[in-house]
């Protein structure tokens, strides 16, 4: 007699779309998939596996808290200290220091692929922009060369407008931002 034998087959759980890691940092899903890289005669396709990558950049009161654990060291100046900056993006940190807190956290830098899809890669559309949003820049989508605020850096999210397509904030423009 014969007997019917079940076949299971593997259905994969999809990832969140937003966690939180050990320090209370929020992240958004970059899906995994094949996009466009580099520019003019250097373009090429690549492809990464899913990831994730804060929603925000690094604030001064998130980058205090491994200061005040022992684990990172304090950024020059004074911008880090005055605290009605607290939700404006550490500046004046070294590569190693970046590297430091995403260890501490949990976490670790992005790849510059991982950054580039991020920041210009909309998958939906198959398209590369040159900024998140599209490819032009005013003051209603990012802080540029300083042209859109008083202070220099601006609060972290400020610029709604500025998200691309994984919902990450302040990709392009407030502050130059490290990879690994």
């Amino acid at each position: 007699t014969e007997t019917n034998t079940p076949v299971f087959t593997a259905t994969a759980t999809p990832l969140p779309e937003e966690i939180s890691d050990s320090k209370g940092i929020t992240m958004r899903l970059v899906p995994a998939g094949t996009f466009t890289m580099g520019e003019d005669s250097g373009i090429h396709e690549v492809y990464l596996d899913a990831y994730y990558m804060d929603i925000y950049e690094v604030t001064n009161a998130a980058y205090k808290s491994c200061v005040d654990d022992g684990d990172c060291e304090p950024p020059k100046g004074a911008y880090y200290t005055d605290p009605t900056l607290a939700d404006h993006p550490v500046v004046w940190v070294a590569w190693g220091q970046a590297s430091l807190y995403c260890e501490w956290r949990g976490a670790r830098l992005p790849t510059e692929a991982e950054w580039e899809k991020a920041a210009s890669w909309d998958a939906e559309t198959q398209t590369k922009f040159v900024y998140p949003w599209g490819n032009t820049v005013d003051c209603l989508h990012a802080n540029y060369d300083g042209g859109c605020s008083v202070n220099g850096a601006t609060e972290v999210g400020k610029y709604e407008n500025g998200q691309g397509p994984y919902g990450l904030f302040d990709m392009a423009g407030n502050v130059w931002e490290w990879t690994s």
